[in-house]
């Protein structure tokens, strides 16, 4: 019987799939299953992933006709996953041995539906440092459970700021069926917020242990905040969808919050036209996109100076 099937989406991983693999197999204390999907890779990878399926029985290999993105691919993956709990690990990160024991013993003690651990951040441009943590554990150091309210104020996109949606879940393949909860195909940016967010509504009992044990390999000094403005602009009409469905249905202050959210990404998206049209020379484009949300401006600065301090 399996109690964990890990979900692998791949896209152009053929270097670093094997590890990523390599660590969901040896997870002790629980039966694994990996499910790895390819993307409709242009390279090796489904290759790779095919080799390590004759190694190892417990890997199925998934190819997709398209590239539909990893909400898409992670979806493939549900529909053929059959243990208890699903767990969603990208094919560049890791995690540390007892990692799914811990999370599905820890999950089965509180009677969770999903639940989030810390993410260690593995500096791959520093030798593989992980002395930090994503979470910062002063703030988010004890075991708690997390509300719908405290989950959107944690994922506000506000720049330098952790946002709750960059946690990698163990989620009860039960109550993802039941809710029939999948990703957004929509989107290729937040999809992980809005399937919580949806886990969440439909009554979802989350909870998070302090425990890094998500192994999160990135190569700056913390998770990315580069944002692709049509994935920005997918991403602002779904947040716009939500608030219009459940504007009469959920607090006052649950709505406002996602309000901030969605004019925080619709800023970035403005900054973004605007550095686009000031690269082209197409000025009268950049005047359209301030006068249409003077807000950007700001963010226009902020991201102005990033630039120029890069290249400096």
């Amino acid at each position: 019987m399996v109690q964990v099937s890990v979900i692998i989406a791949a896209y152009c991983a053929g270097e670093t799939l094997p590890a990523a693999v390599a660590s969901a197999l040896a997870q002790e204390g629980v039966t694994v299953e990996v499910i790895i999907v390819d993307d409709a890779s242009p390279d090796d990878t489904a290759n790779v992933a095919d080799a390590l399926a004759v190694e190892d029985a417990r890997i199925k290999v998934i190819r997709q006709a398209e590239n539909g993105g990893p909400g898409v691919a992670r979806n493939a993956g549900f529909a053929a996953a059959t243990g208890e709990w699903v767990a969603v690990l990208d094919a560049d990160d890791g995690m540390t041995p007892d990692r799914l024991a811990r999370i599905t013993a820890f999950g089965a003690e509180k009677g969770a539906d999903a639940v989030y651990d810390n993410l260690a951040l593995i500096r791959a441009d520093q030798g593989g440092r992980d002395d930090e943590t994503y979470l910062n554990p002063a703030t988010f150091g004890a075991a708690a459970a997390w509300d719908l309210a405290f989950y959107i104020n944690h994922n506000q996109a506000r720049p330098g700021q952790p946002s709750l949606g960059y946690l990698k879940p163990v989620m009860r393949r039960q109550f993802l069926a039941q809710h029939n909860l999948r990703y957004a195909s929509s989107l290729r940016n937040g999809e992980d917020f809005h399937l919580m967010l949806d886990a969440l509504m439909a009554g979802a009992s989350l909870w998070y242990m302090p425990d890094p044990l998500y192994r999160y390999t990135t190569g700056a000094a913390s998770i990315s905040s580069t944002l692709n403005l049509e994935h920005a602009k997918a991403l602002i009409k779904k947040n716009t969808d939500f608030i219009g469905e459940n504007r009469e249905k959920l607090p006052r202050e649950v709505i406002s919050s996602m309000t901030v959210r969605r004019n925080r990404l619709q800023d970035f998206a403005t900054a973004e036209t605007m550095l686009r049209a000031m690269k082209a020379k197409r000025f009268g484009v950049l005047a359209k996109a301030l006068f249409s949300n003077p807000r950007g401006l700001f963010r226009f600065c902020q991201q102005t100076t990033q630039a120029i301090a890069k290249r400096l």
